[in-house]
């Protein structure tokens, strides 16, 4: 190549691309982490909170960084502890929720909580997925 002549854009994008990652050591700690076990448990029996519960386990189910069984000592527990309080407003249903994050051991580790519409409740279980996904990655 003479000099002064550009660099082809795609041997410039490499290049770059290649000195990113040796300047952060990215190839080195690249890992892909494993899906972690997670049980949902709950303390209600109402309709509400099973159906609660039933989309949690769902929106959970739907994530690659869990799966049902595993080593027991990785399982994250998501329990949703009592029946969710809730009001009508109007002609629909607006409830609050929490649910806590242990590990095995019992050990607290988290919690997700809000309120939720009962129409809606399917984003609130992903609400909790994503916290259940920043727990887990935290978590050895």
């Amino acid at each position: 190549m003479t000099s002064g002549s550009p660099l082809p854009w795609k041997r410039v994008a490499t290049l770059l691309a290649w000195a990113l990652v040796a300047a952060c050591g990215c190839a080195k700690t690249m890992t892909v982490a494993q899906p972690r076990p997670i049980e949902v448990w709950r303390g209600g029996d109402d309709g509400l909170t099973l159906r609660f519960t039933a989309a949690v386990e769902e929106a959970l189910k739907d994530s690659p960084s869990f799966k049902e069984h595993g080593e027991a000592s990785r399982t994250l527990i998501a329990t949703i502890p009592t029946n969710l309080r809730w009001r009508d407003i109007g002609d629909r249903t607006r409830f609050d929720y929490k649910v806590l994050f242990s590990d095995t051991a019992k050990r607290p580790l988290g919690e997700a909580h809000g309120e939720c519409w009962e129409d809606r409740m399917a984003e609130c279980a992903a609400r909790v997925r994503k916290r259940a996904e920043a727990i887990s990655a935290r978590v050895p």
